[in-house]
C-alpha cells in the first residue's frame, strides 16, 4: 500500500520573506484555509526518482538527454504519467526531479 501524502504551493506564503513569490510546503505545515484562497495541492505519486527524491504531481523530471517532462495525473488511466510530448509511463527510478512547475516555470519551455 502506498503512502498518501500531499504538498502545497501557495504563491503568497511569507515563509522566505516578502521578496519570495511562493513556497512549496509539506502538507503538515500548510494552512488548509490558504489553499482555498489561491493555493494548489500536489499529490505524492508513491514513487521516488533515481536519487531517492519523492516524486509529486507538478514535478519536472529529466529522463534521458534532453528529454524532460512534467508529472501529471491522467484520469483516463487513473495513473500518474510523464507529460513530455509523448506518452511516458511514470515508474520508480524514472529520471531525476529537477524542479517543479511553480518554482521553475523556465523548465517548461523547450530548448
Amino acid at each position: 500500500m502506498r503512502e498518501i501524502k500531499f504538498r502545497a504551493w501557495h504563491p503568497g506564503h511569507p515563509v522566505d520573506g516578502p521578496n519570495r513569490k511562493g513556497k512549496i510546503l509539506p502538507w503538515g505545515q500548510f494552512n488548509l484555509e490558504a489553499y482555498f484562497r489561491g493555493g494548489t495541492l500536489m499529490q505524492y505519486t508513491g514513487l521516488k526518482d533515481k536519487n531517492g527524491v519523492e516524486i509529486y504531481e507538478g514535478d519536472v523530471l529529466a529522463v534521458t538527454g534532453a528529454l524532460h517532462g512534467t508529472v501529471v495525473w491522467e484520469d483516463a488511466t487513473a495513473s500518474f504519467k510523464l507529460d513530455s510530448g509523448g506518452d511516458h509511463l511514470l515508474t520508480a527510478n524514472t529520471g531525476e526531479v529537477i524542479g517543479n512547475i511553480y518554482e521553475n516555470p523556465e523548465l517548461l519551455t523547450k530548448p
